[in-house]
């Protein structure tokens, strides 16, 4: 299970993004997390991540504290800006992660092949990074993270550049992921992905609540 118990950030302008936030995920489940610009949407994916500490409250995978020191478990990220290596062939970015994950060269080589095949870059995985499109670079993004073995798969808007039926593969991907018994946290500025998850959560609404709390005085 991944746990938000009670999170509080305060970012470094004196915004507090989250205050209180909780939100329980278990084994097989797919939750979408919405709002605007700067609700706090990336930030969980960070705090999920162990690449942020919360001011106040924890973050729990599996009863273990998640923090710096957990990092280097195996969940894979897929983040806004792709992180792809620009030098290396799509191929390539999918195997080097998941040889640094542990997986034998024989089984990173099937691993990429599989998942590029599954994202639709079956014919493109000898072209280098600056050879593709945004949208081919956010699904070797998202073919990286797949081939990696996990309990948990974070995905930071995963479909922004995607066209309609490249998203709609993409998040059917991901909740075969999901499917497949282990936990998907996804962000995105689309409301409708909400109706596929298990669990929705809109991080506008809640920032909107605690505004008409403290305007009307309710502690």
């Amino acid at each position: 299970m991944l746990r938000f118990e009670n999170v509080g950030f305060t970012s470094a302008d004196g915004e507090r993004v989250l205050d209180g936030f909780g939100l329980a995920l278990d084994q097989g489940q797919l939750a979408v997390v919405t709002g605007e610009s700067g609700s706090g949407k990336t930030l969980l994916i960070q705090l999920a991540a162990g690449r942020v500490k919360p001011d106040t409250g924890r973050v729990v995978l599996d009863d273990e504290p998640v923090d710096s020191t957990t990092r280097g478990r195996e969940t894979p990220v897929i983040t806004q800006g792709f992180g792809l290596a620009a030098s290396m062939t799509a191929r390539e970015n999918v195997i080097v992660p998941a040889l640094a994950h542990g997986l034998s060269g024989g089984d990173a080589e099937a691993a990429a092949t599989a998942q590029l095949e599954a994202v639709g870059l079956g014919d493109l995985t000898d072209h280098l990074i600056d050879e593709l499109s945004g949208g081919q670079q956010q699904r070797v993004a998202i073919a990286r993270a797949l081939a990696v073995p996990g309990r948990l798969v974070l995905a930071d808007e995963p479909t922004s550049a995607l066209d309609k039926v490249n998203r709609t593969r993409m998040i059917d991907l991901l909740r075969a992921r999901a499917r497949g018994g282990d936990i998907v946290l996804m962000t995105s500025n689309d409301a409708e992905l909400g109706e596929i998850a298990d669990q929705h959560v809109d991080l506008s609404a809640l920032a909107d609540q605690r505004k008409a709390h403290s305007f009307g005085g309710v502690v």
